[in-house]
């Protein structure tokens, strides 16, 4: 039995995990409100903020309408009042993206992350960070504020995974002008085995034709077995003339993650000779890896190969077959596609 004095933080921490882990979530919750449900009621009536959360989330996921009885409604708001972390990090949501009846407003999704941000609730920290970079212009939170979330944030145990490191670098890089904080941000986010800050610290030293600190960070990424580490690397071949060295490349890359992108190019170095001689059995049999994937590049391939004769028999009709289906599963990408071989 859980002590009485923990029942409302499980149920309120049970209660925001149902939209994540909804199975064992639902059970714990469901076993906490039929051996407690009157003992969070009462710590409800008397103002605890978490048994407030808990019943009127609750409330709305038993219904399974998605609707709120007038006493859920009555906790929720109470709640949001007695400013719960988990109120007002949903709160937030609801304005910053407009749903649930609530008008777009990004000024009000602010002010309520920023009620759970203080409370130390790193989700709301991400996304308060995550909106002040990506909509900065209409945000327009001054610098010294966002110096004060910096500090904070990185003070807390923040799983690697978690993009908030990389948006606040951007926002040191970029609104604080401060490099030197952007990068000892960024390399927090690296110790923590985030492979997408790799890749950026790579391609921001290759702008700067840093060489050796890009090459330094692309290697991390290799051995972190990332996918988009691959394709650096073997473009990065390819400028250099060492074919063979770009199809390992997109081969290492294909075993390891099965990536149709990957495939597709393996199609083309086995269509083109490039990295490996002509092979029409494995230039069929990766393109057609990377179609299963919807691919488009593997769509064009074919395409091209039976319009021109290349490797295969000419066919007109077969060649168009696969252009439109290429074209099915994103014309916007499919007309860039086409651009980019022009």
């Amino acid at each position: 039995r859980i002590n009485d004095s923990d029942v409302a933080d499980a149920a309120a921490l049970y209660t925001e995990s149902l939209g994540r882990d909804s199975g064992i979530a639902a059970s714990m919750l469901e076993q906490i409100m039929e051996k407690e449900g009157e003992l969070l009621r009462n710590f409800a009536d008397n103002g605890n903020s978490n048994a407030l959360w808990a019943l009127s989330i609750y409330d709305v996921w038993q219904s399974g309408k998605g609707e709120y009885s007038e006493q859920g409604r009555a906790d929720l708001q109470k709640a949001i009042e007695l400013k719960n972390k988990y109120a007002c990090y949903q709160q937030g949501i609801k304005y910053e993206y407009g749903v649930e009846g609530f008008d777009l407003d990004i000024h009000k999704a602010i002010e309520y992350y920023k009620i759970s941000a203080e409370q130390n609730f790193v989700p709301a920290i991400s996304n308060l960070m995550h909106l002040v970079a990506t909509k900065y212009e209409e945000c327009k939170m001054p610098w010294e504020e966002i110096e004060k979330w910096i500090f904070k944030t990185t003070s807390l145990p923040i799983a690697g995974d978690d993009n908030v490191l990389l948006d606040l670098a951007y926002l040191a890089e970029f609104v604080g002008k401060n490099a030197e904080m952007a990068d000892a941000i960024m390399n927090i986010a690296i110790e923590q085995g985030n492979e997408q800050a790799m890749m950026l610290q790579c391609h921001k030293y290759a702008i700067k034709n840093d060489n050796s600190k890009a090459s330094h960070y692309l290697n991390m990424a290799l051995n972190s077995e990332w996918v988009d580490a691959f394709f650096v690397m073997a473009d990065k071949k390819r400028k250099d003339g060492n074919f063979v060295g770009m199809f390992e490349n997109y081969l290492k890359c294909y075993n390891l993650h099965k990536n149709g992108f990957a495939a597709a190019k393996l199609a083309e170095c086995y269509l083109t000779g490039q990295g490996r001689t002509k092979n029409v059995e494995k230039f069929l049999a990766f393109a057609n890896l990377a179609c299963q994937q919807e691919e488009q590049l593997g769509f064009k391939l074919l395409g091209d190969a039976y319009r021109d004769g290349n490797l295969v028999e000419k066919d007109l009709e077969k060649s168009k077959e696969y252009y439109e289906q290429g074209r099915q599963i994103n014309s916007e990408n499919w007309q860039k596609l086409l651009r980019q071989s022009e």
